[in-house]
């Protein structure tokens, strides 16, 4: 899903948002929901995207994890449990676990963050910047087209505008 503010539109899944890690809104968000008590369900999401269990049971899966994130659930832990008690790193299962895990975990990160982050002063800067660039691209757009309206007589206007887009206007057309 996304909302739309002031034309300019963000996205409010947590795994589309942690998609785009470069993006500004990407910073905000993470940082929101790190100092907000989601830390570790934030790194559990970027650090599991690549599916490895040896790496990640005794992180999150394990019976006694590194770091504990409540919202997996008890069937998903007993199940990660069973295939890492016997060491079965290649079960087709795990893709099961981690899709189960990683749903859970965003779907309570989204819970307890997205309403306090999109009103938040964190956001309201990063929205002055996406908004503030939107506003000056749809100016330049009208400045664009008052130039083609306001230059001239008609036809050099079309044959200067047609040149400067890279467009070849002839008589005629």
């Amino acid at each position: 899903m996304a909302i739309t503010i002031d034309g300019v539109t963000y996205r409010t899944s947590v795994l589309k948002i942690i998609e785009k890690k470069s993006d500004l809104a990407c910073k905000a968000y993470m940082a929101f929901a790190a100092a907000n008590g989601h830390k570790d369900s934030i790194m559990f999401l970027l650090e599991t995207a690549d599916q490895d269990p040896k790496k990640d049971f005794p992180v999150y899966f394990s019976p006694t994890p590194k770091k504990r994130l409540s919202a997996i659930s008890s069937k998903t832990r007993d199940m990660a449990d069973t295939l890492g008690t016997l060491e079965d790193w290649k079960d087709k299962d795990w893709s099961k676990i981690y899709k189960d895990a990683r749903d859970a975990v965003a779907k309570k990160i989204e819970k307890d963050i997205n309403k306090a982050f999109y009103s938040s002063g964190a956001f309201k800067k990063v929205h002055q910047k996406y908004a503030g660039k939107k506003k000056e691209e749809e100016e330049e757009m009208q400045d664009r087209r008052k130039g083609v309206r306001l230059q001239g007589a008609p036809v050099k206007t079309l044959e200067t505008a047609g040149k400067r887009e890279g467009v070849r206007l002839t008589k005629g057309s």
